[in-house]
């Protein structure tokens, strides 16, 4: 769930203050920019301080609005196998059930 590219990034946005629908808004955005996204089945929320907890930091973008990084992530296995597992138990998962299409309403 939480792993980063391999640039060292995990691409996040900030959905503070954000209803459910403008956050699913977000996450439809992100799945229309992977041509291999066929749905939409839910976010993970996480408190900025769980991330800053295991050494990892949030590098904010100014595009897209309310979109960051989590960079920083230990090279050592053990160590980031534990930031991982810490990330995760201070998550919480929203699911979509249904899932979300890609595609609705006849297009991209």
């Amino acid at each position: 769930m939480f792993a980063p590219n391999n640039k060292g990034k995990l691409s996040v946005f900030d959905i503070d203050g954000l209803t459910r629908r403008e956050t699913q808004n977000i996450g439809m955005h992100v799945l229309r920019q992977r041509a291999d996204a066929k749905r939409l089945y839910g976010w993970a929320r996480i408190d900025e301080a769980a991330i800053r907890s295991v050494g990892l930091r949030i590098i904010r973008d100014a595009a897209p609005s309310r979109h960051a990084n989590i960079v920083d992530w230990p090279a050592d296995d053990e160590a980031y196998k534990k930031a991982v597992q810490a990330l995760a138990r201070e998550s919480q998962a929203v699911v979509l059930d249904p899932p979300v299409p890609a595609i609705t309403g006849g297009g991209r």
